[in-house]
């Protein structure tokens, strides 16, 4: 028939694939590695000017990349490395709020005037 695996406590894990090395890491481990994570710090800024300016297209496309799930377990996690915490902010940033701020930011003086009598 097969295993069966009764998990009574899981724990979350948020793993980082290596092509190169066909591995997975835990992205908690990266404090022992510092070159992956300047690389993966540097990638997330990366993601973060690909949504500059609004570009919605790659914010969306980002979203199916990096979730929710992801970022907020990263966010909340209280051993995540310091460059790797704030790459997780910044990209929340610029995904989700930054845009919306910014537009609000520029018609916050605009009105929209009726032309017709109704």
């Amino acid at each position: 028939r097969g295993w069966s695996v009764l998990c009574e406590d899981p724990v979350p894990l948020l793993a980082l694939h290596i092509p190169e090395e066909d591995r997975c890491i835990d992205i908690l481990e990266l404090i022992e590695n510092e070159r992956l994570l300047s690389f993966h710090y540097h990638t997330l800024v990366l993601y973060c000017a690909v949504c500059f300016q609004a570009n919605y297209i790659a914010a969306h496309l980002l979203c199916s990349h990096v979730d929710e799930k992801q970022l907020l377990y990263a966010i909340q996690s209280e051993y995540m490395s310091g460059p790797l915490r704030k790459g997780f902010y910044d990209l929340l940033i610029a995904v989700h709020l930054e845009s919306f701020a910014n537009t609000r930011e520029i018609t916050q003086n605009e009105f929209v005037i009726p032309l017709s009598s109704e």
